[in-house]
């Protein structure tokens, strides 16, 4: 009889995010530039990624819902559900491959929970628009995978973290507040993994994979959501797929009222 799925519960701290804007008689005003919206406090199913990876993989995530705890401008906890799939047409050969791809990827998985802490910055510009940060990201998640003895099909628990620096700025695409946006570039050493049952019982192993992130991006509100990482695995090398390195294009999309 196959194992029941333990029901887990996610707990965790997200950072203080602090607005520290100066106030200019500007076309582009800093302050009009809130996450997303300060209005919005909670949302279902209207926002999501899409990465697509030099493997041959391509992720979907959509975002079941995100709400903050907290006071605006003064601390919030952002919350976030996703549900995904993962296709690896060009890796069909390799049993488990988008098990491991979900793993190795921060929101990957068939369910999954996440957070993003910053740090209060590290430096800043006079301005408080530049600036370099320390951040540490996490996501508890369930995870699909192929039994190498039975063929059966199971599911697990597996967990992402990394954490780095995040060097920020701003970017926009015209004078009107609405089209401002920021410009980001991280690195980050990243580590998952699930039960060593599970990784003995899909991949006959347990090794956790575990690596170095780069990633930089552009967000500007209904104009641009474009990021570029890349992935190289320093452990678990003998898993499916990680003894290539991994570069990924990411596109997060946003449907309804913006």
């Amino acid at each position: 009889m196959d194992r029941a799925i333990v029901l887990w519960v996610f707990c965790f701290l997200a950072g203080v995010l602090k607005s520290q804007v100066e106030e200019k008689n500007d076309s582009l005003n800093p302050t009009a530039f809130q996450f997303q919206n300060e209005s919005e406090t909670l949302s279902f199913g209207s926002e999501g990624l899409v990465d697509f990876s030099t493997i041959g993989a391509w992720n979907t995530s959509a975002q079941l819902m995100r709400f903050w705890i907290g006071e605006p401008d003064v601390f919030r906890i952002p919350i976030m559900f996703y549900t995904g799939a993962t296709n690896l047409p060009g890796s069909s050969d390799e049993l488990n491959a988008a098990t491991i791809y979900d793993l190795v990827n921060p929101v990957g998985g068939n369910l999954s929970l996440a957070f993003d802490f910053g740090s209060d910055p590290l430096w800043k510009s006079k301005s408080g628009q530049t600036m370099l940060q320390w951040n540490f990201f996490g996501s508890a998640k369930l995870i699909r995978g192929e039994s190498l003895e039975s063929g059966v099909v199971h599911t697990d628990y597996g967990y992402f973290f990394e954490a780095g620096f995040t060097f920020r700025t701003l970017a926009w695409s015209g004078s009107s507040p609405m089209d401002l946006g920021i410009a980001f570039l991280s690195f980050r050493y990243a580590f998952s993994g699930m039960d060593p049952s599970g990784l003995e019982r899909y991949f006959d192993q347990r090794t956790m994979p575990q690596g170095v992130r780069f990633e930089t991006g552009v967000f500007i509100k209904k104009r641009l959501n474009f990021k570029l990482s890349y992935f190289q695995a320093l452990s678990g090398l003998e898993l499916p797929t990680l003894d290539k390195s991994q570069w990924r294009v990411g596109l997060d999309y946003r449907l309804g009222k913006q």
